[in-house]
């Protein structure tokens, strides 16, 4: 027969204090993880889908806004039904304010090209009226 050593009552306290110490970094740990990913992840408005006055294309526009920054990624896609699942990037923006969630944007189709304008909003900075002084102008060479 084999006697069994009990653990003196200081061992025990120091494994008890230890295993809470480990359990308490653990739970720590996976509080601020999860506060540190989500305060770093940019917040996302809704998808903006704008489609050609043809209905072959969609511009499908991802904004973001991260701090005092904001930005979108702009994408198209073909509105054929074995086609719509597949987005291509075409551009992205940056700028201080929301653009596009405000609607501080013209699109215009060409046959061959669409452009993109957008601005800030910011009176006597940019003119609404006048397309020149706004902040942003790119296009996309349709295929």
């Amino acid at each position: 027969m084999s006697k069994s050593k009990k653990l003196s009552t200081k061992t025990r306290v120091i494994l008890i204090i230890s295993l809470s110490l480990v359990t308490c970094l653990i739970i720590a740990y996976g509080i601020f993880y999860f506060a540190f990913m989500n305060l770093l992840s940019p917040g996302y408005e809704p998808d903006l889908v704008i489609s050609s006055p043809d209905g072959k294309y969609e511009l499908v526009v991802r904004e973001w806004s991260y701090f005092h920054s904001c930005g979108s990624d702009i994408y198209i896609r073909e509105t054929k039904w074995y086609n719509r699942w597949m987005v291509k990037e075409i551009g992205y923006t940056s700028s201080e304010d929301p653009c596009f969630a405000d609607g501080h944007y013209y699109v215009e189709w060409e046959s061959d090209k669409v452009t993109i304008y957008y601005y800030r909003g910011h009176p006597g900075v940019e003119d609404v009226n006048n397309r020149s002084t706004w902040l942003g102008i790119f296009s996309y060479e349709l295929d």
